[in-house]
């Protein structure tokens, strides 16, 4: 069977897209835990920022775009596919030194893993926390939560 056709924010969703679109785009996503490919917690991915908030962050906006914010901006495209299916294209990122020690190996981590994504998950945890989970092409996954919505810079 041939997978599902991609859908990106230039095309008509189907309801249950468009629905988890509208999910995504309600929500700033910070990460909260990384594991490798046996089911391992990661450690080294979740850092204070700049600014002493959560390092990574991410957030999804209309017509198909994503913004991950560590010290700069990574800016892809995303498509979803069927029932759990993503894809990410990178657009730009911006390359400002950071002052914190680390970030910067953090957010080239960040943009060389984003794009690799294939799968993710929308759930509500039992303390009604929004949670994404994004899956990749070598087995780890993300696991992020979501918080109020800043406005977009």
């Amino acid at each position: 069977m041939p997978p599902p056709p991609w859908s990106t924010a230039s095309e008509p969703d189907s309801p249950a897209t468009a629905e988890k679109r509208r999910q995504l785009e309600a929500h700033e996503w910070v990460l909260s835990k990384v594991y490798d490919d046996a089911g391992h917690e990661q450690a080294g991915w979740r850092m204070s920022g700049m600014d002493g908030g959560p390092a990574m962050r991410m957030g999804f906006y209309r017509h198909g775009n994503v913004t991950a914010r560590v010290c700069n901006f990574i800016s892809l495209d995303y498509a979803l596919a069927g029932n759990d299916g993503m894809q990410m294209v990178g657009r730009m990122q911006t390359m400002a030194a950071c002052s914190v020690q680390g970030l910067m190996d953090l957010e080239a981590r960040v943009g060389r893993q984003l794009p690799q994504v294939r799968r993710y998950a929308l759930t509500t945890g039992a303390d009604a926390v929004p949670r994404l989970e994004l899956r990749f092409a070598d087995g780890s996954r993300w696991e992020l939560e979501g918080r109020a919505k800043p406005p977009r810079p």
